[in-house]
């Protein structure tokens, strides 16, 4: 009987996994099971839950202990729980699983794996519908300009230009930590391709100052460019010109 009885726990548990994870999916396990220690997991996960009353006057109602709640008196079984719980993450929940399947948190770890893993690929989608939707923003050619954009004559994409000039070093940084359009890949362009923005009195952004480059001249000084008028000679580092990054488009 109680072989038939661990058996459709499993199963039901199983299929909680697979649903969408709720205060009343929770309920609804809790109460077939209708066992101490699941009503004491339920108020634990959902203290404030719909089934909160009902949970505390089931426990009120039979006080006596199960099974599976004397093995939860297990100290290790309790610091595994608080370590799983500081963690927080699905591959310590499913190690605490593993080392203790009717465990004081078993239920708990569940549903934490369940939400966690959710959560990660809900992120990971929005990440890439923004790379897909930042890729989408066409040529730099095209009128108005958005940024960043790719330039169809080299393949690159650019940055909105930085709000505010800085030194060389700065530059190097600001473009490093750059995050824009979803990408966080920015690098400070070398010369050349700042060479390949010279328009007619101004880059192809229609930028006219002087901007760095991310080649070094020596100790003192790097190479920049004035787009004004296509030329470009080093300057010293400590200087604060003009930035706009640039990364390789995908």
């Amino acid at each position: 009987m109680k072989k038939l009885f661990s058996a459709f726990t499993l199963i039901f548990v199983s299929s909680l996994l697979f649903a969408e994870s709720s205060d009343e999916m929770a309920c609804k396990f809790a109460r077939k099971v209708g066992t101490v220690d699941v009503w004491k997991n339920y108020l634990e996960i959902y203290p404030d839950g719909s089934c909160a009353v009902e949970a505390e006057s089931f426990m009120k109602t039979n006080k006596q202990e199960t099974p599976s709640e004397m093995e939860k008196n297990n100290p290790q079984d309790v610091n595994a729980c608080a370590m799983a719980r500081q963690k927080n993450s699905p591959d310590v929940w499913k190690i605490y699983l593993e080392s203790y399947p009717h465990g004081v948190c078993a239920f708990e770890a569940k549903v934490a794996i369940r939400e966690i893993e959710t959560k990660i690929k809900a992120e990971q989608e929005r990440a890439e519908r923004e790379k897909a939707e930042a890729e989408k923003k066409g040529s730099c050619d095209n009128t108005p300009r958005k940024f960043p954009c790719i330039d169809s004559t080299t393949g690159y994409m650019w940055s909105q230009q930085a709000p505010m000039d800085m030194t060389w070093m700065a530059a190097i940084d600001y473009c490093r930590n750059l995050n824009q359009g979803g990408f966080s890949d920015w690098q400070l362009p070398s010369l050349n391709l700042l060479k390949s923005l010279i328009g007619n009195g101004s880059s192809k952004f229609g930028d006219t100052g002087k901007f760095w480059s991310s080649m070094a001249h020596d100790t003192f000084y790097a190479w920049k460019i004035i787009f004004s008028n296509g030329s470009y000679f080093s300057e010293h580092k400590k200087e604060n010109l003009s930035v706009r990054c640039v990364r390789i488009a995908n």
